[in-house]
């Protein structure tokens, strides 16, 4: 769906039914018609540091679902959808 309605940004959770959010990542950022579409991860998920740096560096930025206020999510789209 990125592929053919090109989104400003997406904002992507790693808990997904049929694929992981990561493996969602991997395939926005593999093809080149995705690759530069923001994405900002929101999860609620806490990983190990090295699983979270893999993500953050392919994402444009990672967020904890109990650590932002909603309002802080919507000004962090807002700013990526500016760029």
């Amino acid at each position: 769906m990125a592929e053919e309605f090109q989104p400003s940004v997406i904002l992507l959770d790693l808990m997904l039914p049929q694929m992981s959010g990561e493996e969602v990542l991997d395939q926005l950022r593999s093809n080149p018609k995705t690759k530069n579409i923001p994405v900002i991860v929101w999860t609620a998920l806490f990983q190990q540091e090295a699983e979270r740096a893999k993500v953050e560096q392919k994402a444009d930025d990672y967020v904890i679902k109990t650590e932002i206020m909603p309002g802080e999510l919507v000004k962090k789209v807002e700013e990526m959808m500016s760029k």
